[in-house]
């Protein structure tokens, strides 16, 4: 808000006349924002991460990218625009009562604040449009279904609702710079029951939109417990319904109300919640082939690490042996002929089930040849039974 001190604290009128035994706080007033930006903020980063993973795991695990994956990009893009529309709100006085906001603070809020509820509907579209996509790759592969056609009418239901309301928010005064200057001639509608309408409708679509593919899901053929599982992922649409209900019951409240700059901002609460949890809801079932790759990669990594960190330790002397021997005289060295002679199945290939070039430097030795026949060996030295061969 309009920075006001305390010498023209008794000049500031505010925006909306104080209820009665109330008294405007024009200073400190009591005010959503840090829950707003704390909301928002967490918001973002889930929708901004799951969606990152989901465009990793369609680009280069599964390289299959699709429609789906192509528009839930364009609905984050599109959310975050939205948030920055209510951010701009903030400095004029969104999230506190009106009685508390200078009547100058109320010119701005408006123009920002019908920006953001222009935005506001191709942004919730687009996020829906990306679950419906996902329904018809995931659950009907047949194009000819009735199925398909049931969705396809989801589809084009949410579009033609979603384009008049926000047509009609961009066009509620005519002039529309009456909006926030009442001052001009023209002419507005009442705004308050396009927000119960449209809010009721939303209602409704995410309704279907959670019910639609539980529905699939325990009509196929899968086991119980997959069910169960891929249930609970389709399930975070229940944060859709619950935002959609607060989004009705704050418009109703809104209805007939003067305190705009208030209720406004209980509504982004609700808006901001159903556009994040439908692009949750589109992201959130292609997330687990991401961690389930990424962990496999990472286990054999690991596995690769340890047997090259074994390798490493059997190619060279035995720690123990040197410790034992340290100080000691070494043994005579003796022939590999009397060392074939006096451990006849320890190095011969033939017994193990093994080629030469199987062995492996368990030994402290690296061997070349066919040690069964003595053909040619390369000098190495190698301890047996407290003796010395080369």
């Amino acid at each position: 808000m309009a920075e006001v001190s305390n010498a023209t604290v008794t000049e500031v009128i505010g925006g909306l006349a104080p209820p009665p035994g109330i008294t405007p706080d024009f200073l400190n007033p009591y005010s959503l924002q840090p829950a707003m930006i704390a909301m928002f903020v967490f918001y973002l980063l889930i929708t901004a991460i799951t969606t990152l993973l989901r465009m990793y795991t369609k680009l280069y695990i599964t390289k299959t990218p699709g429609w789906g994956d192509y528009t839930a990009c364009i609905a984050m893009l599109g959310y975050i625009v939205y948030c920055a529309c209510v951010f701009s709100t903030f400095p004029y006085g969104a999230g506190v009562h009106q009685w508390d906001v200078p009547l100058t603070d109320l010119a701005p809020f408006a123009r920002h604040a019908i920006v953001a509820e222009i935005v506001y509907p191709p942004v919730i579209f687009l996020a829906k449009l990306s679950v419906f996509l996902q329904f018809i790759h995931f659950f009907i592969p047949d194009h000819s279904s009735k199925s398909f056609y049931v969705v396809c009418g989801f589809i084009v239901f949410n579009f033609l609702y979603l384009a008049v309301s926000m047509l009609f928010f961009a066009l509620q005064c005519i002039p529309i710079a009456m909006i926030w200057d009442p001052t001009i001639p023209g002419h507005c509608v009442d705004a308050s029951t396009l927000y119960i309408t449209v809010a009721a409708i939303i209602l409704f679509s995410d309704v279907s939109m959670l019910l639609l593919p539980l529905t699939w899901i325990w009509r196929s053929m899968m086991s119980t417990k997959k069910k169960v599982g891929v249930s609970c992922v389709f399930a975070i649409g229940i944060i859709a319904c619950v935002t959609s209900i607060l989004h009705l019951v704050y418009s109703v409240r809104e209805y007939g109300s003067g305190d705009a700059t208030y209720v406004l901002a209980q509504l982004t609460f609700a808006t901001g919640g159903e556009v994040a949890s439908a692009i949750l809801c589109t992201n959130l079932p292609i997330i687990p082939r991401f961690f389930r790759t990424m962990g496999t990669k990472f286990a054999t990594v690991l596995s690769k690490m340890r047997n090259n960190r074994s390798n490493s330790d059997s190619s060279s002397p035995s720690a123990h042996s040197h410790e034992k021997d340290s100080g000691k005289k070494k043994a005579p060295l003796t022939s590999w002929r009397r060392f074939r002679e006096s451990a006849p199945n320890v190095f011969r290939p033939n017994h193990l089930g093994l080629e030469t070039r199987d062995l492996k430097p368990g030994f402290g030795t690296l061997m070349k040849g066919d040690l069964e026949t003595g053909a040619s060996v390369e000098e190495v030295e190698v301890e047996y039974m407290g003796q010395r061969f080369e």
